[in-house]
């Protein structure tokens, strides 16, 4: 029993360090953005960049989690992430980094977040069914922990920030990502990207119990687990709700 829940212990535990990481990512870019410029308008113009990929990856994401698969979504998107967060400090310590390059760099990291949170919710209802976990129990955790990570991640950007600086906080930030990405890589099983149908082969059109399951099991509903990066969305009491049967 304790071994069918590996992957759902792990599907949650990265989750929540990714939630925790986008938290971080959120206080501390802006903030650097402010101690490199000096300018509150360019700090606000990249709170804007931050969210705006939002919009643009919520329509995005469904196509691309369905076609990539939701294992390898969620793994590839973290290390872009990762990437891009970790590439602010290290370009603006060697070469320089120009201010359009940032709100680039700002823009592709919150591009793959929607995306990725999209996948890891979309994961659930197939983990938990082989965890034998009741799904409403799976996604009540799921949420929770959502919640957790909101909720601590921003004081502890604001400490490390205070502490460490801007910089020193998106290296440790970067590495939030990279540890989300290896633990879905290690404990979720590479099969859950191989249920097909003989129809169409697609993911989310897969074979479906009714009822919650069905809705979330799908991408584009999958996707209703989880709330956009802006913070008008973190209290969002749509999040938590379970549709019912058609």
């Amino acid at each position: 029993m304790k071994g069918r829940r590996v992957p759902l212990t792990g599907l949650l535990a990265a989750h929540a360090v990714s939630l925790t990481g986008n938290m971080i990512t959120f206080i501390a870019l802006p903030l650097y953005v402010l101690d490199t410029t000096g300018s509150a308008s360019l700090t606000g113009v990249a709170a804007f960049f931050a969210v705006l990929p939002v919009v643009v990856g919520g329509a995005l994401g469904g196509v691309l989690v369905d076609r990539a698969g939701y294992r390898r979504t969620s793994i590839v998107t973290d290390l872009i992430g990762g990437a891009t967060i970790l590439a602010v400090p290290v370009l603006a310590a060697t070469v320089g980094l120009p201010f359009w390059a940032l709100m680039l760099l700002i823009f592709a990291t919150g591009m793959f977040d929607t995306p990725g949170r999209t996948a890891r919710s979309s994961l659930l209802p197939e983990i938990a069914e082989r965890a034998q976990v009741p799904l409403e129990r799976a996604v009540g955790t799921f949420e929770a922990l959502e919640r957790s990570a909101r909720l601590v991640g921003g004081p502890v950007a604001g400490l490390l920030v205070a502490a460490l600086g801007p910089v020193n906080t998106l290296v440790i930030n970067a590495v939030t990502f990279a540890v989300s990405a290896l633990v879905v890589a290690r404990l979720v099983p590479r099969s859950v990207d191989a249920v097909r149908t003989a129809g169409d082969g697609s993911l989310s059109q897969r074979a479906r119990p009714t009822g919650t399951s069905s809705a979330r099991a799908s991408p584009s509903s999958g996707g209703s687990l989880c709330c956009g990066r802006s913070p008008c969305c973190w209290s969002s009491p749509t999040s938590s709700t379970l549709p019912g049967p058609p």
